[in-house]
């Protein structure tokens, strides 16, 4: 019965984006899964699922999914993807960013605590932390890069092929061995 109203909830968000994208729609479900308000914002202390027209002053249609737990120590949202159990090595989420074609420019992901950025991958696959323009593989935009296990480091390939990796000894000089590079 849940699957059934969640199909209606994307059936009925369609519907609403072609004939009135330009309103304020919302379909609200209660912690039970029952439907209980369309066509307005609701204001309660009991956790919800949205599926919202977010259409901004702007009149640009911005789909959203959110929720609110009913209580301080639960996320706001927990997305499960269970695969196969069969196949255990297909994919339990996918977050794609584009239907017909792909985002060439921009950010595929982009993580904020509503006004800085916490991270993102763009369309190269580089992870920002700190920043939504990452420059490189991994991008740091301010701070450091931590690792605590003392066994670990920074492994590197060079130019032969050989992987080394590289960590401080207890007077921070750093020591490189070889090891076998990463799959």
């Amino acid at each position: 019965m849940r699957v059934l109203s969640l199909i209606f909830v994307f059936c009925f968000l369609s519907i609403s984006y072609a004939f009135s994208q330009n309103e304020l729609m919302e379909v609200e479900l209660a912690p039970t899964g029952s439907m209980l308000n369309e066509g307005s914002y609701l204001t309660r202390n009991t956790g919800h699922l949205r599926f919202v027209n977010g259409t901004g002053l702007n009149g640009e249609f911005q789909p959203r999914i959110s929720g609110l737990a009913d209580s301080d120590t639960s996320p706001g949202l927990v997305l499960v993807g269970t695969p196969s159990l069969i196949n255990t090595s297909s994919t339990g989420i996918l977050l794609r960013a584009g239907e017909a074609a792909s985002i060439t420019d921009g950010n595929i992901l982009l993580v904020s605590n509503f006004t800085n950025p916490v991270m993102s991958i763009n369309a190269l696959g580089y992870l920002g932390v700190g920043t939504n323009d990452a420059k490189a593989n991994v991008h740091v935009a301010d701070g450091d890069v931590y690792i605590e296990e003392i066994n670990a480091g920074v492994i590197m390939k060079d130019a032969n092929g050989v992987c080394w990796r590289y960590t401080p000894d207890t007077s921070g000089v750093l020591n490189g061995v070889i090891v076998v590079c990463p799959n």
